[in-house]
């Protein structure tokens, strides 16, 4: 939110642009557009489900994000059982629900 970008400082130039509403020289209005890192595209071939994949996956993209510095990152889960895993992995879930704003491609 805008109080609590304004209570934390604003993010870094290289993952943020923030727009500012002011009236009268005071702001009145903030909205940010943040770059996130997505995990997507968890895969396991069926013959290995259940085997120690998922976790050396799991392992290995804990090690990759901390080598370039990401400590935050999100995922989406629909499948019940996925849930579960996920929970397991470390992952906590936000309130909220998850909404896209897809723009047409302009000609």
């Amino acid at each position: 939110s805008g109080e609590a970008i304004a209570a934390g400082g604003a993010p870094a130039a290289a993952i943020a642009a923030i727009l500012v509403a002011e009236s009268d020289g005071q702001i009145v209005g903030v909205w940010a557009a943040l770059t996130a890192v997505h995990l997507d595209g968890l895969w396991v071939h069926p013959d290995y489900r259940g085997s120690k994949i998922a976790g050396r996956l799991l392992k290995g993209m804990k090690d990759l994000l901390r080598t370039l510095g990401i400590r935050v990152s999100f995922t989406m889960v629909s499948d019940p059982q996925v849930m579960i895993l996920a929970y397991k992995a470390g992952f906590t879930r936000y309130p909220g629900d998850l909404l896209v704003l897809q723009l047409p491609e302009e000609n």
